[in-house]
């Protein structure tokens, strides 16, 4: 809760809604870990999604428009290699 707490207070539109929503789905699995399964891989699986639900509110998009420019140029390149369009 406090998780979801910090992100909504850094607020920034519909990407924090996605990123308390990408929360909520880590916690289930974590919570499903704590109180029914005890499987440690949904666990991790939990704190992967959290951690990317937290990143998500952060600094991701720039990460993925950087990246993004990247892989489309790479793409082009290839493309023009091969000449095919």
């Amino acid at each position: 809760m406090l998780t979801i707490g910090l992100v909504l207070w850094n607020y920034k539109g519909y990407r924090t809604i996605l990123a308390v929503l990408t929360i909520l789905a880590g916690s289930l699995f974590i919570m499903h870990t704590e109180f029914i399964s005890g499987n440690v891989t949904n666990y991790y699986t939990g704190s992967v999604i959290v951690f990317f639900g937290v990143w998500l509110n952060g600094s991701f998009w720039h990460f993925a428009r950087k990246w993004g420019g990247y892989i489309s140029s790479a793409e082009g390149l290839k493309s023009e290699a091969h000449g095919t369009d």
